[in-house]
């Protein structure tokens, strides 16, 4: 027999849905992949948007529940242990917050930034640039403009981290200059400068121990017989000293890095600020060239530029520093005290003349500066600088010998009172109730009869 030309259709049509199905079975796997891809995802981006949403909020409410726990009495006062336990438990509950990484590393990455100092190293750029396309004509300060404004700015930082209590700002200067911060290392220099408080960053700051004078710059007297040179301060006895104070500043930053040319602007913003302050003998500390760039002072330069910028001033302007009488230190109670003679000091009391110490009222001299006043006057130190400056000494001592006669009558006056006070009290305690009683039906008595008119 004949076979058909398509044979058996039933069979063709299964071949034909076969090849349509090969076809189009990955494209429509596809489409439906796709799909199932996006249903499977936004599954997941929900699932993981949930999660995130109970991991960020399920420790503050974690935090907040573990902060609102106030352990008993019992355990506060019986088992101090298991309370301090409770308390680490809300402390540490603070690190599981996203915030509390979040703000710790914009704090971390700004203190990186500020330790760069980057507006600095523009504007050196910017006074590189203008030198080289003005030929040398243009000379700019972007990097000193730069500066100040850090250092201002940092200041402000460290107040409101300090309070400007004195110890924690010669706390903080000793971990700058350990750390070789100097934009710290001045902003806290400077804060301590202006509140008077210099003279405690000799005596309490170990920084300037084992700190020697500079050769060059040095008075002779401050060399020993060896040829090695003294040592700025000493462990053992610390105390303030105007040339000291300068050497000390020399040295710290200079192992920071800086050039003299620095170090001169430097101690010639010190300078200026610590003379507003009493700090006479600071003064002079640099000086300025033929050219008008600032140099470091020799000793003795410093010496001389003190004692003239002092009687420029009229003598009750003369707020005096005790770091203007000597050397400065501590006795065992934590009170200052005159700790011998200073180069700087002497020449300081020595531009005084008679007529300055009658005309001189002792209200503008520093309760610091009295005291090393009347213990240089009783140790005879002050003889050997000059006559005026024993006469000064002698006015302070009686001032203050007649102040401690007078307080010393006040307190057996007042104890005497007391006692006379508390005798008579029970006496007048009946009276004295009866008295206001009286006052007081007056009073209202009046207030009625005030009404009534008005009424």
């Amino acid at each position: 027999t004949m076979v058909p030309m398509f044979g058996d259709l039933n069979l063709l049509f299964r071949y034909v849905f076969l090849i349509i199905l090969l076809f189009g079975a990955p494209t429509i796997a596809m489409s439906m992949g796709i799909k199932g891809a996006g249903a499977a995802q936004s599954f997941v981006k929900g699932g993981l948007k949930g999660t995130a949403n109970l991991a960020y909020k399920l420790p503050g409410r974690l935090r907040k529940t573990a902060a609102a726990i106030v352990p008993p009495a019992w355990m506060q006062k019986g088992v101090p242990p298991l309370a301090k336990f409770v308390r680490g438990i809300q402390k540490t509950a603070a690190f599981t917050s996203p915030d509390f990484w979040k703000k710790a590393s914009e704090a971390r990455k700004a203190e990186r930034l500020r330790k760069a100092r980057l507006p600095r190293v523009i504007g050196k750029m910017q006074d590189v640039m203008n030198l080289v396309y003005s030929l040398g004509s243009e000379k700019t300060s972007f990097a000193e403009q730069a500066e100040q404004f850090e250092v201002a700015e940092r200041k402000t930082e460290i107040e409101a981290e300090t309070k400007r209590v004195g110890k924690r700002l010669i706390a903080k200067k000793n971990t700058a200059t350990k750390q070789k911060d100097l934009l710290d290392y001045k902003s806290c220099n400077e804060l301590l400068q202006e509140q008077g408080d210099t003279n405690d960053s000799m005596i309490f700051d170990e920084s300037f121990d084992n700190i020697e004078y500079d050769e060059k710059l040095a008075l002779p007297e401050f060399k020993n017989p060896d040829g090695t040179m003294q040592k700025v301060n000493d462990p053992k006895n610390r105390r303030f000293s105007n040339l000291g104070f300068k050497h000390g500043i020399i040295q710290q930053m200079r192992k920071m890095g800086q050039n003299d040319k620095n170090i001169a602007a430097f101690l010639g913003k010190m300078q200026e600020i610590g003379f507003s302050a009493g700090y006479y003998g600071v003064y002079g500390m640099a000086s300025t060239d033929d050219k008008g760039n600032m140099t470091i002072a020799s000793d003795e330069e410093q010496i001389k530029v003190a004692a003239a910028k002092l009687r420029t001033q009229p003598p009750r302007n003369r707020k005096l520093h005790g770091t203007a009488v000597g050397m400065q230190g501590v006795d065992e109670e934590g009170q200052y005290k005159f700790a011998g003679r200073d180069p700087v000091a002497d020449e300081l009391l020595k531009a005084y003349t008679e007529s300055d110490v009658k005309s001189t009222e002792l209200r503008y001299v520093r309760p610091d500066a009295q005291i090393s006043l009347n213990q240089a006057y009783e140790q005879n130190a002050l003889k050997a600088i000059s006559a005026t400056a024993d006469l000064l000494g002698k006015k302070v001592n009686d001032a203050i010998t007649g102040k401690t006669g007078i307080k010393a009558g006040i307190k057996a006056g007042a104890e005497a009172g007391a006692k006379a006070g508390a005798e008579e009290s029970q006496k007048t305690k009946k009276w004295a109730t009866e008295e206001i009683r009286e006052e007081f039906k007056k009073l209202k008595k009046k207030e009625r009869k005030e009404r009534e008119e008005e009424a």
